[in-house]
């Protein structure tokens, strides 16, 4: 019998093991109450020879989730395509893995009204009370178990087994899911007010939520919001308003009369857009016009389940304009910003209980008379959510197994094989041709894959990987590889760099010099040692909101400082499938055009990038790229020159991957690849590199 650390009597062999079980499963339990992450001492304690012996082991790092969706936004029928991807760096007890999609609408209003009470003195008195308002709907709620571990639901015994307690096993996993949406889904809305009746508050939200579900203690989660907008027929033309109008001041002297017309150059607007409102005034009366209006006029509807309502209407936004004189006909072009205090403007919506409707009214001021008034109802849809667009992933997504795919109507949900690529820097491929090939390796603004560690093992691998050369290829120039980092590395890479690779930067400011902080001279990029600047991405375009116009400009004043420019076009889903793919990109290289001279095209490099392919895991078939790529040549032979067409070298850039950049190389007109996810896994991009020799 060994004493015991009180002095008492010894345990047995048998009962020391049944303890040390007991504390160990104790100690398990109590561990899923600590979130995803192991305790940062953990004491692990076990009878020997009736001595307590701990053992204390260093902190570990945390469990990993997050979801992500081929596109930020979506219309009601549409498919939503997914991934979960789980990073388990120390094994935790895990009932299931599973997806939670859901919409809904909740409405909650203050009224207030007036109610008869009994006085002290025994009359009756009147006051005013605040009544609460709500109603709430839900579109859809669906549950997938992606993972399930049956056993972990029946276990009733105080202690588990312990092959059920080791739980999910350690490793990185990737979960591809799809969800066919419902038809005729409001679009996204979010209001909070107080104002003079109490508080109102209102949405209508979309989101995907993904959980590792661990008994008897706190899940391991993550969600992601998704922008459904409202569906409609952005193809339809605008509306023409005509309103013929006789004055009668002081309401009842006749005057004469006012013809007014009016449209806008689109039904549907995007928030934060510019509307341009046409208004031609012929005013035939002896009143002049002093002055004209444009609003925008937001009216939103809440309604609960046992009949209240509530109605809102506010101008949003508004313009001034100068009027007519009388006896004469003016037409003016009013730029309508559609904004509210700044900020965007919430995107129209058609719920059960909140309804959120806009039209522009154009209003006519004429003195000591009632105004002509025209009302244009518009839709508003939301702006690519920002937080989906600069998402990035870290670093450990690109290794992640693929596991089984789960669908729940429409097709099946594609495997990523890595990371969704907008998460990924971007490269750009070219095959050979009488001109160096070009390849771009554009790391995007995130913290995983920005870290100076981080940057210093891409370039390891850069720098080892094997590319033909000149000699192995046959032509006179072999790839030419250009490296894209965050601003803030490129003096790192620059100098760590192989010499055969160039770096480059991923914007310029549009002026040569001045007070603009925050922005990078192009003198100053040319003076760094650097060649190279990408121009007009898709994100500048979008998120920025660069225009046309600005990319035309940015192009022209880099390549007047010594710099070659990948100059950036695409169309979007919606235009692309409108047919609109020619008349957009033709449009985006008209404003390139307007800026350049002739000979100033050899410093640009066309990069064809379609916006709907860009992080979405889809790529246009090899035809479809060909297809643009060709058209582009066209017009630059018809609208620059012969000579500029068959010398500028023209790049894809929509999801490119290993698996597919070879057959791409295979097409006449497309001359290398601006890639995406691919960049994340250095082996993928030597091969799109390699692939270019191919040709």
């Amino acid at each position: 019998m060994h004493p015991t650390p009180s002095g008492g009597k010894s345990i047995s062999r048998e009962c020391r093991v049944r303890l040390s079980w007991t504390l160990i499963w104790m100690l398990r339990v109590l561990n899923s109450f600590r979130e995803d992450t192991l305790p940062c001492h953990l004491i692990v304690g076990i009878f020997r020879k009736s001595r307590f012996v701990a053992t204390e082991f260093a902190p570990a790092m945390k469990n990993e989730i997050f979801v992500h969706t081929h596109k930020g936004s979506y219309v009601g029928g549409e498919v939503i395509h997914g991934t979960v991807f789980l990073c388990i760096h120390h094994s935790i007890p895990a009932r299931s893995v599973k997806l939670i999609l859901a919409g809904y609408e909740k409405v909650f209003f203050q009224e207030q009204k007036t109610e008869f009470y009994d006085q002290d003195d025994g009359t009756r008195g009147t006051r005013v009370v605040t009544v609460d308002r709500s109603g709430e709907h839900t579109f859809f709620k669906v549950h997938i178990d992606l993972v399930n571990y049956p056993g972990m639901n029946s276990v009733t015994s105080a202690i588990p087994r312990l092959s059920i307690l080791g739980g999910f096993p350690m490793g990185q996993f990737q979960y591809p899911f799809s969800y066919q949406l419902p038809t005729s889904l409001p679009g996204v809305f979010r209001h909070h007010a107080h104002g003079a009746h109490g508080e109102v508050k209102c949405k209508v939200e979309y989101k995907i939520k993904a959980i590792v579900d661990i008994p008897h203690g706190k899940d391991l989660q993550c969600k992601q919001h998704i922008v459904i907008h409202e569906a409609i027929d952005r193809n339809i033309a605008p509306r023409h308003f005509i309103k013929d109008h006789t004055v009668k001041t002081l309401c009842c002297i006749p005057r004469g009369d006012i013809h007014c017309e009016a449209y806008m150059d689109k039904n549907a607007y995007q928030s934060g857009e510019t509307a341009q409102v046409h208004v031609q005034v012929n005013n035939q009366s002896n009143v002049r016009v002093s002055h004209f209006n444009t609003k925008l006029i937001r009216e939103i509807v809440l309604s609960t389940h046992h009949g209240h309502h509530r109605t809102i209407r506010e101008v949003i936004s508004s313009a001034r304009y100068e009027g007519t004189p009388e006896q004469s006909s003016r037409s003016s072009d009013c730029p309508l910003p559609l904004v509210a205090n700044g900020s965007w403007v919430q995107p129209s919506s058609n719920g059960k209980h909140l309804k959120a409707r806009y039209e522009v009214l154009i209003e006519l001021d004429i003195p000591w008379a009632p105004d002509l008034e025209i009302y244009a109802p518009v839709v508003m849809y939301a702006p690519q959510p920002v937080d989906w667009a600069q998402f990035q992933a870290p670093a450990w997504a690109a290794a992640a197994q693929v596991q089984n795919t789960v669908s729940i109507g429409g097709a099946p949900a594609p495997a990523y094989g890595g990371a969704p690529s907008t998460v990924a820097p971007q490269a750009w491929a070219a095959p050979p041709t009488e001109t160096a090939a070009l390849l771009s390796h554009q790391w995007m603004l995130h913290y995983k894959n920005g870290t100076v560690e981080s940057n210093r093992k891409l370039v390891e691998e850069l720098n080892a990987a094997k590319v033909p050369s000149k000699e192995t290829v046959g032509h006179s120039h072999s790839q030419e590889v250009v490296v894209a980092p965050i601003a803030i590395h490129v003096d790192s890479v620059k100098k760590s760099l192989r010499p055969d690779f160039s770096v480059a930067v991923q914007n310029v400011y549009s002026e040569p010099k001045g007070a603009f902080t925050g922005e990078h001279s192009p003198h100053s990029v040319k003076d760094f040692g650097l060649e190279w600047v990408i121009i007009g991405h898709s994100e500048r375009r979008e998120i920025f909101k660069e225009s046309d116009e600005l990319v035309g400009k940015k192009t022209a004043v880099a390549i007047s400082a010594g710099l070659k420019v990948i100059a950036c076009i695409g169309e979007k889903e919606a235009e692309r499938k409108s047919n609109q793919t020619e008349e957009v990109v033709f449009r985006q290289l008209a404003a390139i055009k307007a800026q350049l001279k002739e000979e100033q095209w050899s410093s640009v490099v066309v990069a064809y990038e379609p916006v709907w392919a860009i992080g979405t895991g889809l790529t246009a078939t090899p035809e479809q790229a060909q297809e643009v790529h060709q058209a582009i040549r066209k017009w630059l032979a018809k609208e620059v020159s012969e000579k500029v067409s068959q010398d500028t070298r023209i790049i894809y850039g929509g999801s490119v991957k290993g698996s597919n950049a070879e057959e791409l190389a295979t097409k006449e007109d497309i001359d290398g690849f601006l890639v995406g996810g691919a960049s994340l896994i250095p082996s993928d991009f030597i091969t799109i590199i390699n692939s270019a020799s191919k040709k």
